[in-house]
């Protein structure tokens, strides 16, 4: 699978400007607006790992690295946030391939206590193939300016350096990715 794909990893301000136009084709408007989490502000990648097909790009996951309390302990976590693939490519093991080159750089580079994504309900499914547990905890959010629980489902976890926790309370210290 992934036949083709060549990744590049790139800062934020460069990647952006592609990474906002996959984003519009991936998240329409009509889509977007029955989003479950299209009112959520988001924080930005520090860098995103961008999967080419030729010089189309079809799929994106942006890497971010946050010193967040676990049950009012201080821990350095990375995040992956903004995963996306182009509709036409689906099913061909792009974002797979675009996960795991992600998974290596945060493994090799940052080596956090663990790492947390946020996902849709129907995507649970293809992230706990790939290693990630279902976080069944409370997660504290900022959203404007606020610190709130941040209630939409999907959170999932992988292990880093230690296990990941299932449960507890996570509090991001900023908005969600």
């Amino acid at each position: 699978m992934a036949d083709g794909l060549r990744i590049e990893r790139r800062d934020a301000t460069s990647a952006w400007p592609e990474v906002k136009t996959l984003a519009e084709i991936v998240y329409t408007p009509e889509l977007a607006a029955h989003d479950e989490w299209h009112d959520v502000v988001w924080s930005h990648a520090e860098e995103w790992l961008m999967g080419y097909c030729g010089d189309t790009l079809v799929s994106v996951a942006g890497i971010h690295r946050r010193t967040v309390e676990h049950n009012g302990v201080a821990q350095q976590i990375a995040g992956i946030g903004g995963v996306k693939t182009h509709p036409a490519y689906e099913k061909r093991g792009f974002s797979t391939a675009v996960l795991e080159a992600t998974k290596i750089v945060i493994d090799e580079e940052i080596g956090p206590a663990f790492s947390v994504i946020f996902v849709e309900a129907h995507n649970r499914l293809f992230y706990a193939k790939r290693g990630w547990q279902v976080f069944d905890g409370i997660v504290i959010v900022e959203q404007d300016g606020d610190y709130v629980k941040f209630h939409e489902q999907g959170t999932m976890v992988r292990d880093g350096a230690e296990a990941a926790p299932v449960e507890g309370t996570i509090d991001l210290k900023g908005r969600p990715w």
